[in-house]
Formats: structure tokens, C-alpha cells, sequence
């Protein structure tokens, strides 16, 4: 109990560094899920898209240049999670480091002074990290607010992201006579309930349900890695206060 005491008043006390952190964790997260989020609705997509061509007998191996186009570019949108949880892992420990390491220099005094008391590198060390932890929690929770109040807009914003890096990386590759050639060939004499454009952007799929259930399985991913950051913060002050110690 002393030491959540200890965690909630140092957040209170040394407010511009928690105001700081928060602010930090607040966009840490923000971007991290809507990442996490944005491949999501690709994979969706790119379902989606397979789906259709299904529909029209038509699979991803097609000699259409304009389906060869698109899967490829599906599958690079898809593939993306990989790096994006290797970045995101690589910068959230290198910030926290570089942060903490501030926060620590500022306070040793603070802590030279509570171990002058009795109190032990290690408890100091773990109501340092508790503190890292509360905030971080807070700044999820108020992501996941935000998220659940604006959702339609966040998943628009999403979507029209998915749809433009399709659309772009299709003009790149195709004029726009060339994809409506290949559209008109697809397509003819093919009863559908969509058309080119459906095909291209797969945008016949609803995601509004899919975002408020995939942002919270990964809140819980982010959960873990607030543990994580935390665990971090604790060796900080743990191997910073016995340098000062000596």
C-alpha cells in the first residue's frame, strides 16, 4: 500500500515530467494501435478482394495484369505487421531508455536521499516503475475512450488510408485506361453485386464492428507492453541508484 501511495504521489509531485511521459505513452499508443488497426482492415481487405475474384471465377494467379497488381499489393499491405511490431518494439524501448534516463538524472538526489532513509534500491527502483505503469494505463485508457467515442470517423480515416495506398500503388503500375480495359474484361457478362472500383479498394466490407473488437485484443498487446516498459524503468533506476550509491 506504501508503495502505490508513494507512485501516486510522485505523479502528482513531479508534474511536468508526468504530463510528459503521458503525453509521450498517449501518442506511443495512438499511433502503435492505429497501425495495428490499419493492417487489420488490409488483411480484411485483401479477403475481401479474394472473395470477389472467387465470385467471378477468377483467382490471384490470373494472367489479368491488373489481379496479379492488386494481390501483390494486398500482400505487401498484409506483410507490413512484421516490421511494424519489430519498429514499434525497437522505438518504444530505445524512448523509454533515452526518457527515463532524463527522469533519473533529474531525481537522484531524490533517491540518494530515500536510501539514506532505509528504504531499499529496489523498492525505490519498483515505486519508479509502478509510476511508469499508472500513467501508461491511463494514457491506454484515454486511446481507447477516444477510440470508442469517434470510432466511425478513426475507421473512415483508417479506410481511406487503405483505400488510397491501393489506389496509388495501382496508378503506378496502370494507366487509367489500362485498368478500365482490364476491369471491362473481368467483368463482362459476370453477374455481381459490385463493380470496378468495389474490386479494386474491396470497399463492400463494414468495420466498424472489426475496429472495436480488434482494439481491444490489442489493447492488449499494448497492455503487455506497458509491463514491459515498466520492467524497464525498474532495472533503470535499480542499476542508476547503485552507480550512485558507490
Amino acid at each position: 500500500m506504501s508503495l502505490i501511495l508513494q507512485s501516486l504521489s510522485s505523479i502528482f509531485y513531479h508534474k511536468k515530467q508526468t504530463v510528459g511521459l503521458f503525453i509521450i505513452f498517449f501518442f506511443t499508443i495512438l499511433i502503435g494501435l492505429s497501425n495495428l488497426l490499419f493492417n487489420q482492415i488490409s488483411f480484411e481487405s485483401f479477403k475481401s478482394f479474394k472473395k470477389m475474384l472467387a465470385h467471378i471465377n477468377v483467382n490471384s494467379t490470373s494472367s489479368s495484369n491488373l489481379v496479379s497488381i492488386l494481390t501483390d499489393i494486398h500482400k505487401q499491405q498484409v506483410s507490413l505487421i512484421y516490421p511494424i511490431i519489430i519498429g514499434l518494439l525497437i522505438a518504444g524501448i530505445t524512448i523509454s531508455i533515452v526518457i527515463y534516463k532524463k527522469i533519473i538524472n533529474k531525481r537522484t538526489n531524490e533517491y540518494l536521499s530515500l536510501h539514506n532513509i532505509g528504504e531499499s534500491q529496489p523498492k525505490v527502483a519498483f515505486a519508479f516503475a509502478l509510476e511508469v505503469f499508472t500513467i501508461f494505463i491511463a494514457a491506454l485508457i484515454l486511446v481507447m475512450i477516444l477510440i470508442f467515442f469517434f470510432k466511425n470517423s478513426y475507421t473512415s480515416l483508417l479506410r481511406e488510408l487503405n483505400i488510397y495506398w491501393i489506389n496509388h500503388s495501382l496508378a503506378i503500375q496502370l494507366s487509367p485506361s489500362e485498368i478500365s480495359s482490364e476491369l471491362l474484361e473481368l467483368l463482362s457478362h459476370k453477374l455481381t453485386n459490385f463493380n470496378g472500383d468495389f474490386l479494386i479498394s474491396s470497399t463492400n466490407v463494414q468495420f466498424s464492428t472489426l475496429i472495436s473488437q480488434e482494439s481491444f485484443i490489442n489493447s492488449a498487446y499494448l497492455f503487455a507492453g506497458g509491463i514491459t516498459i515498466s520492467l524497464i524503468s525498474f532495472l533503470s533506476v535499480l542499476f542508476s541508484t547503485r552507480n550512485s550509491s558507490h
